[in-house]
């Protein structure tokens, strides 16, 4: 029989651990762009599809819209913050990407024309995991912000589209 003490230890050192285990949630999925459920000041494209790969240290995400037979965007990041570049003809964006507990959270510079706009996203996903919700925030001029602070923040909501049978 344990002794109370050396239950209570057991008990604390188990509940101490069971959240760096339950931390991390997967994203895979393929997600529907919800332009009624977004907040954002630009035109709400319908039709856009995040695919999402997830694979713990690694996620890829490619961006289409249905109707199109290729990936408008595609980009692959480590989760341990180290910088992916990524180039499209006069375009490249630089990448960080880290796990905060249960979101992901992206760091981007993207440059084209010799001008630079830096953002922020954080993903989350709902409870039941069907619901990823991007907060981004655009570093944008003090300026700029005063002016259109509506364009400095933007919500987009994607739902997770059933898995197709093979």
């Amino acid at each position: 029989m344990m002794r109370p003490s050396l239950a209570v230890t057991v008990a604390f050192c188990l509940g101490a651990l069971a959240p760096a285990f339950a931390q991390t949630r997967d994203f895979s999925g393929v997600w529907l762009y919800e332009p009624s459920k977004s907040e954002t000041a630009y035109s709400k494209p319908v039709g856009r599809i995040l695919t999402v790969v997830d694979e713990r240290s690694r996620v890829t995400v490619t961006l289409s819209k249905t109707g199109l037979p290729i990936a408008i965007e595609k980009y692959s990041c480590t989760t341990d913050g180290a910088a992916t570049r990524a180039a499209s003809g006069p375009e490249s964006v630089t990448w960080t990407l880290r796990r905060e507990g249960q979101t992901l959270v992206w760091h981007g510079v993207r440059t084209a024309n010799n001008a630079s706009i830096g953002f922020t996203e954080r993903w989350s996903l709902s409870p039941d995991g069907n619901t990823l919700t991007v907060d981004r925030v655009y570093a944008v001029s003090p300026e700029a912000a005063a002016t259109h602070p509506e364009r400095s923040q933007i919500k987009e909501v994607f739902t997770k589209q059933p898995s197709r049978k093979r």
